[in-house]
């Protein structure tokens, strides 16, 4: 079941279609395409979505006006007290919810920085607040069983780790060599500086820097493989 429900004309689908994929992109599930599976009972489906949504919305037009089916189902909406009118045409709407601030969205071309449209989210989340909506959504997904993993084969499980492994070896020797690269260049310096200043002798020197060295590649090699340890697992 979805969080929010529009009601429409037939003739306004395109804008309906505009309006429920920014509400999807914000975060909330929309119930709004009236293509109803087949064996089903399209007024019945229609009394469980608008039933079980937490937000109407009706979008007022010169086509909708006229429509029972749309009038109904502002009225449901209105009943419960979660009915948020917007107008897409100019139009007179009906007398019943002309009290009733509506949104304005006359010309709005799908501009999620519009300030109506800006304004209409808000009024959304009165009724249906984003966290209540994210976790409605986890809810879904997390009922719905994946089966991705199982269906792995050993091959392919065996394939997907040595690709990892492929990339991290890559790495892992890059990372490698410009360590020992910029260690290299850091005991040049240091070498250079103190022989010139008379503090150690040459050979003392560059034993100093090979193990300086060697402690460096040690510790960056044992490092990348408790990392590529961790990723290979995942």
């Amino acid at each position: 079941m979805s969080d929010i429900f529009i009601s429409y004309a037939r003739e306004d689908r395109d804008k309906a279609k505009l309006l429920a994929d920014g509400l999807v992109n914000q975060g909330w599930s929309v119930w709004w395409d009236r293509r109803i599976v087949p064996g089903k009972l399209f007024d019945r489906v229609i009394e469980e979505e608008i039933s079980s949504s937490k937000c109407v919305i009706v979008l007022w037009s010169k086509s909708s006006v006229t429509s029972d089916w749309v009038r109904s189902e502002a009225e449901e909406g209105r009943n419960r007290g979660i009915l948020i009118p917007v107008i897409i045409e100019d139009t007179r709407i009906p007398m019943a919810y002309r009290n009733m601030q509506a949104a304005d969205l006359i010309g709005w071309d799908g501009n999620y920085r519009d300030q109506n449209y800006r304004e209409f989210v808000q009024a959304v989340e009165t009724h249906v607040p984003h966290g209540a909506a994210l976790t409605s959504s986890r809810t879904d997904a997390q009922s719905t069983p994946d089966n991705s993993e199982k269906s792995k084969t050993p091959t392919q499980g065996l394939f997907e780790n040595f690709q990892k492994y492929k990339s991290l070896s890559f790495q892992h020797t890059t990372a490698v060599f410009f360590g020992l690269l910029l260690s290299w260049l850091i005991v040049a310096m240091y070498v250079n500086t103190n022989i010139k200043q008379g503090n150690r002798s040459l050979p003392e020197e560059l034993i100093l820097a090979t193990l300086f060295l060697l402690w460096i590649v040690v510790t960056i090699n044992g490092l990348i493989r408790i990392i590529r340890r961790r990723v290979i697992r995942r």
